[in-house]
């Protein structure tokens, strides 16, 4: 696959991030727009205390829905208007990191850029552990490289997280990929103890999340509590660990060069795959705006 071919897939739209309702046209060309658009469309649900909002429990399964177009779809509902006007905290979707994310992915997709979204772990939300967390990567044209970009981390979040980088260019050193996180962890390098979040840490959380970032290479990007779909199927594999060395591996490449072998692996190995059922599945929840329901992880 040439470089223009791997662009191209990127530029192109997934089960999750078509988006058929917002006119391109409209929407701003600078990343810096683009991430201030999803910020007063969404709010994370780990974050509404700080900004002093208080979410009535028949919200929760906004938390759920899985395609950019039904995110969308719910905050015209919640206040009508273009996604452009941003909305008070308590008027935004109830979301999470990978829905921040998978937006940002989307609305750069239609201007035309090469986007997609990844997951792993931030160093920066609490001091010696590695969260469970997601970013968007873009193709940077101008500097000819996949730049990774927080769009969660808005004004109210960059001061009191305070981090010490460019939370539209961050540092590989200050969020891991999953496939960085299985590496160290597997030479002893990392405590798989310090990566999770909530009261979930260790080793089945690193493979849960390299699962998510196959799959989101691939232009599936899954819920967080989604993981569990692709480790019961690998759980069936007769060297687990090897597999995830290879998965780890391919992952961590398509960050510096094509991502044709993390494609074909996905494609030719049923075990990561997400069924086309499971996807119809999801596609019928988000067209009658329930999602897959309230996130199951929220109440530990």
């Amino acid at each position: 696959m040439s470089d223009a071919e791997e662009l191209a897939y990127y530029t192109a739209t997934g089960p999750f991030t078509r988006l058929d309702s917002v006119d391109a046209g409209s929407l701003p060309d600078l990343i810096i727009p683009l991430v201030n658009i999803v910020q007063g469309v969404l709010i994370h649900r780990g974050w509404l205390k700080a900004y002093n909002v208080e979410m009535a429990p028949e919200r929760f399964p906004e938390e759920g829905l899985h395609s950019v177009e039904a995110i969308i779809r719910r905050a015209q509902e919640l206040q009508p208007g273009p996604i452009e006007e941003p909305r008070s905290p308590a008027q935004r979707v109830l979301a999470n990191c990978r829905d921040f994310s998978t937006m940002l992915a989307t609305l750069l997709k239609l201007k035309g850029t090469p986007a997609r979204a990844r997951c792993g772990f931030a160093t920066y939300f609490e001091p010696g552990r590695h969260v469970d967390h997601w970013v968007c990567e873009y193709w940077h044209a101008e500097e000819g490289r996949w730049r990774m970009v927080d769009a969660q981390l808005d004004a109210l979040q960059r001061g009191i997280i305070k981090p010490d980088f460019d939370p539209l260019d961050v540092p590989h050193s200050a969020f891991w990929l999953a496939g960085k996180a299985w590496q160290k962890c597997r030479t002893g390098e990392a405590n798989p103890d310090t990566f999770g979040i909530m009261d979930m840490w260790g080793e089945w959380y690193v493979v849960g999340n390299l699962c998510l970032d196959v799959a989101a290479l691939n232009k599936v990007e899954l819920l967080p509590w989604d993981a569990r779909l692709i480790a019961g199927q690998l759980s069936a594999v007769g060297d687990p660990p090897s597999l995830y060395d290879r998965m780890a591996a391919i992952s961590l490449a398509a960050s510096t060069r094509d991502a044709r072998d993390v494609r074909h692996f996905y494609e030719t190995t049923p075990e990561v795959q997400v069924s086309e059922a499971t996807l119809r599945e999801i596609a019928d929840a988000d067209a009658k705006g329930v999602g897959t329901g309230a996130n199951p992880l929220a109440g530990r």
